[in-house]
């Protein structure tokens, strides 16, 4: 019989422990002797299990009960093997995906506060950036309410706009749209876990809270303001102007406008980030699954607001974004771009 590693068959360190595993099962093997990491090589590529027998001096049945335990945990696969059901599948995405569900492996999962020490360098609110900090209109609330559509009209309205806004969205407009979709309500402490800490109230839903989203801006076309990149304070409703707009940032939007097959250049590029720390001192193992279902309920937002305002929303699957985390002196291991979207 011919054997295989399984595509999906990944070492890594764990706990200083060489691990072994595959998103396909819930069991792993660690590692302690170097042999047996020669021996999971030798079946790459594809190894005649009589062959492999010679080369590492182990009995037949040994090695017979080595393939079984390896074949049951999925690592390894028959040559022949009907993989019809994994064809679809890429290693990350399967992993991401195994990972953060319940029943899919053994390790701990949800809100275990394992890196609370570490809270207390991820407040609520971002360290404002430098920069010129530009005020922004506060829009009235009520006065919007008794203008607005009725939610399920919205609803039925919501579309992925593809044409350009015939004019260009001006600053108090734009004001509006930050306000109604990522201003801050209030605050509070959340004294229900293990840790109590500061939370957010927004206007979309959050895991526990965290409000680990942030909102930049790459202005193209506005009138009222330069072009440019800013960030959006949602804390005191207003804009900081970080960066004149230069060939990074022209790169951005050509990029953005051909993943939204446009036939012109967007008005502005919103780039949505995530302070991944904000997340991952609470949550094990799911924080970076929850980051992502925080950006689909903020899109859903974004579009429902772009829709009653009669903009032109388009959110994207990705573009260029590598420009940013120079722009902001960031490292992209603590705060990158998780969701874009353009009007």
């Amino acid at each position: 019989m011919a054997v295989t590693l399984s595509k999906f068959a990944y070492f890594h360190i764990a706990s200083d422990k060489l691990i072994l595993e595959t998103p396909l099962s819930v069991s792993r093997i660690e590692i302690k002797h170097h042999l047996f990491y020669d021996l999971i090589f030798s079946f790459l590529p594809i190894t005649n299990i009589g062959k492999a027998v010679d080369k590492f001096s182990v009995t037949q049945k040994s090695y017979d009960h080595i393939v079984i335990i390896l074949s049951n945990l999925k690592i390894l696969e028959a040559e022949k093997c009907n993989l019809e059901n994994q064809n679809h599948w890429e290693f990350h995405d399967l992993l991401f995906h195994s990972r953060t569900r319940l029943g899919f492996h053994k390790y701990l999962s949800g809100a275990t506060f394992n890196k609370a020490e570490l809270l207390s360098k991820y407040p609520a609110f971002k360290i404002l950036p430098k920069g010129r900090k530009i005020n922004l209109k506060i829009p009235n609330i009520a006065d919007i309410i008794k203008r607005d559509h009725k939610l399920t009209t919205i609803l039925e309205l919501r579309r992925t706009k593809r044409e350009l806004h015939p004019s260009v969205i001006t600053k108090n407009e734009l004001s509006e749209f930050l306000f109604r979709t990522f201003h801050v309500k209030g605050k509070g402490i959340n004294k229900r876990g293990k840790v109590h800490y500061e939370f957010l109230y927004s206007t979309y839903p959050t895991a526990g809270g965290c409000n680990e989203l942030e909102i930049y801006l790459v202005v193209n076309k506005c009138q009222g303001l330069l072009r440019g990149l800013y960030y959006y304070c949602r804390d005191i409703h207003s804009l900081i102007f970080l960066k004149d707009i230069d060939g990074e940032h022209q790169k951005a939007i050509l990029s953005a406008q051909q993943s939204a097959c446009l036939s012109n250049s967007p008005q502005i590029l919103f780039l949505i980030t995530a302070r991944f720390g904000r997340v991952f001192w609470k949550y094990e193992s799911a924080g970076y699954s929850l980051i992502l279902k925080n950006v689909g309920c903020l899109l859903q937002t974004v579009y429902l607001v772009a829709t009653s305002m009669k903009l032109s929303p388009c959110a994207l699957g990705g573009c260029y974004t590598g420009f940013l985390e120079s722009n902001i002196n960031q490292s992209f291991l603590l705060e990158s771009v998780v969701g874009e979207f353009i009007l």
